[in-house]
C-alpha cells in the first residue's frame, strides 16, 4: 500500500455565522448565536424552531441550493 500526502492550501467558509472564514471566526471567537428563524418559512409559534441559514447567499438560478454553498464556500 502507498502513501499518499494531500495538502490543504485554502480555507473556505459558508455558515450562518457569516460567509467566509474571517466571518466564522469572529463569529466562534465572541460565542455569537447565528440561530435564527427561517426567513420566508411561516410556522405557528408553537411550531418555530430554529436554524442556520447562510446570509447573503447570491442567487444561482437552475443550481442545487448545496452546490451554491459548495460553490461560495470555494470562491
Amino acid at each position: 500500500m502507498t502513501t499518499r500526502r494531500a495538502f490543504v492550501v485554502g480555507l473556505g467558509a459558508s455558515t450562518a455565522a457569516g460567509r467566509g472564514v474571517p466571518a466564522l471566526l469572529a463569529a466562534l471567537r465572541s460565542a455569537s448565536r447565528p440561530l435564527r428563524r427561517l426567513a420566508g418559512l411561516e410556522v405557528p409559534d408553537e411550531l418555530r424552531l430554529l436554524a442556520g441559514e447562510v446570509p447573503g447567499l447570491p442567487e444561482h438560478p437552475g443550481m442545487p441550493r448545496t452546490h451554491a454553498l459548495a460553490l461560495d464556500a470555494a470562491r
